[in-house]
C-alpha cells in the first residue's frame, strides 16, 4: 500500500482535454475555427518535437550514431537495442564499434544496397557470401580502391537490375 501512495505522488496530473479555443467552439469554416485548428496542430507539432528531444538527451555516442539518419518510426526502438548492446558489452567485457565505425559501415550498407538496386537485405538472406562479396565492393569503391564504372561493380547493379 506504501508503494501505491508513493506512485501516485509521482505521478503528474494529464489533462483530459485540451486547453483553449478548439474548432468546434465556433461556426463551421469561420475565420476562428480555422485559426483554433491550426492552433491545435502547431502545438500538438510542438509537443512532438519536444517528446522527441526529450528522448535523444543523454544518449550516448553508440546510441546516437546507430539511429542517425534513421526512419523515425524506428528510432525508439533501435534506441532499445543500442543501450541493450552496450550493456551487454559491459558485462562481457565486449568491444562496441565506435560511432566511426558505425557511420563508415552505414555507408558501405547504403552503396552496397545501391549497387543492388535496393534488394542487398533480400539476397544476402539467401546468400551471405554474395552479400559479403557486394559489401567489399561497395568499401573497395568508399576506399577509392575501385570506381562505380569498374567492370564487376557494372556488372553486379546489371545484375540486380534484372531481378
Amino acid at each position: 500500500m506504501a508503494n501505491l501512495l508513493k506512485l501516485q505522488r509521482n505521478l503528474e496530473p494529464v489533462p483530459a482535454t485540451v486547453l483553449g479555443p478548439k474548432p468546434g467552439d465556433f461556426p463551421v469554416g469561420s475565420i476562428q475555427s480555422r485559426a483554433a485548428a491550426r492552433a491545435l496542430l502547431a502545438n500538438h507539432a510542438a509537443e512532438q518535437a519536444q517528446d522527441r528531444a526529450a528522448e535523444l538527451v543523454g544518449l550516448s555516442p553508440y546510441v546516437r550514431a546507430m539511429i542517425e539518419d534513421v526512419d523515425p518510426e524506428i528510432v525508439h526502438t533501435l534506441i532499445g537495442y543500442a543501450r541493450h548492446a552496450e550493456e551487454l558489452a559491459e558485462m562481457f567485457g565486449s568491444r562496441l564499434e565506435t560511432p566511426e565505425e558505425i557511420r563508415h559501415l552505414k555507408k558501405v550498407a547504403n552503396l552496397a544496397n545501391e549497387m543492388t538496386e535496393g534488394q542487398l537485405l533480400h539476397f544476402g538472406l539467401a546468400d551471405p557470401s554474395e552479400e559479403s562479396r557486394i559489401r567489399q565492393l561497395a568499401e573497395d569503391v568508399l576506399q577509392g580502391k575501385r570506381a562505380m564504372t569498374d567492370k564487376e561493380i557494372v556488372a553486379v547493379r546489371e545484375k540486380y537490375s534484372e531481378e
